[in-house]
């Protein structure tokens, strides 16, 4: 069973009123020129440069993109309506090494020769992209993907620069997928809150949410808030003044509450974040099923989450 979790990667206007929405056609390209550096990068072995250093020597890096059609070419159509396209590929996460040692004796069993570039423990990550949620599936089985945290820096690392090359009048964003009812879950059995932290950004395209909405119009790329109650103190329910921006944090950023329950009759102090709620698509490669086939499955339901999460009408 392969694990999934979802991020939400965004090229939003500098200024909405002047520049339009870049389009499922402008994700597509994002991952073109991804491309292009992952093939220098073969070309020169720099993916332990361009990579993104984890802890001790170990990375992680882009090592494969391919972009196809959403739908298996049948030999039948012959028509020339566009087709959509989506993106799959793979991550590596992988510890540098040099030499390799016997653990008890520590003589050495192998040395990297010039031009070689030894690793260790090397784990090949899938990703699937949609292009016109413009969300993606990153694997995680095994929770072999890095933090969440790390997992977005490194994915601003890979894909910021080209967004500020080719997409100028755009700013890139990266937050991860959360469990909305999670969210709903503590607000409904919350007694009273102490501090409430929110992360926000606007959406890409059309929305009927008046907080988004007027983030979009006044070109508020990034809200970071923190409220909190005096020591001793608790504020008895969400303000209605930030809910609405709370309740966008799912899918639009993030949040981290710190609240009073009532546990076996007694009340305590908890805490949540949405980091720790992500999203998740789980799904299984049928026997007869090659590995295009299980990419364009997963596709569809990143298609049906976005759907299923407001995020996308179509």
């Amino acid at each position: 069973m392969s694990k999934f979790i979802i991020f939400n990667l965004q090229l939003l206007p500098l200024d909405s009123s002047k520049t339009e929405e870049v389009g499922a056609d402008g994700y597509i390209r994002l991952f073109e020129e991804l491309n292009k550096t992952v093939v220098q990068g073969f070309k020169e072995k720099s993916l332990t440069t361009n990579g993104f250093r984890l802890i001790n020597d170990t990375y992680f890096a882009p090592l494969h993109t391919k972009i196809v059609e959403e739908d298996k070419p049948s030999k039948k159509s012959k028509t020339d309506q566009k087709k959509k396209r989506f993106v799959y590929g793979q991550f590596v996460k992988f510890h540098k090494t040099s030499t390799v040692e016997d653990l008890y004796t520590r003589e050495q069993l192998f040395a990297e020769a010039a031009g070689q570039s030894a690793v260790s423990n090397r784990h090949e990550l899938f990703y699937i992209f949609n292009p016109d949620s413009h969300l993606i599936a990153i694997e995680n089985t095994r929770n072999r993907l890095p933090a969440i945290k790390t997992t977005t820096n490194a994915l601003l690392k890979f894909l910021g620069p080209i967004a500020a090359t080719h997409f100028s009048q755009y700013t890139f964003t990266v937050n991860l997928v959360s469990r909305a009812d999670d969210l709903s879950a503590i607000l409904a059995r919350a007694k009273g809150y102490s501090s409430i932290k929110i992360s926000l950004t606007f959406k890409n395209g059309p929305t009927q949410d008046e907080v988004l909405d007027d983030f979009a119009e006044k070109n508020l790329h990034k809200l970071t808030l923190s409220a909190s109650a005096a020591r001793g103190a608790t504020m008895p329910e969400v303000p209605d003044s930030i809910k609405g921006m709370l309740l966008n944090a799912p899918t639009y950023g993030s949040a981290a509450l710190s609240f009073t329950e009532d546990v076996n009759g007694k009340r305590v102090r908890s805490v949540f974040d949405t980091d720790d709620s992500p999203e998740e698509i789980r799904a299984r490669a049928s026997g007869n099923e090659d590995s295009e086939g299980f990419y364009r499955r997963i596709n569809k339901k990143i298609v049906e989450l976005a759907k299923r999460i407001g995020h996308t009408d179509t």
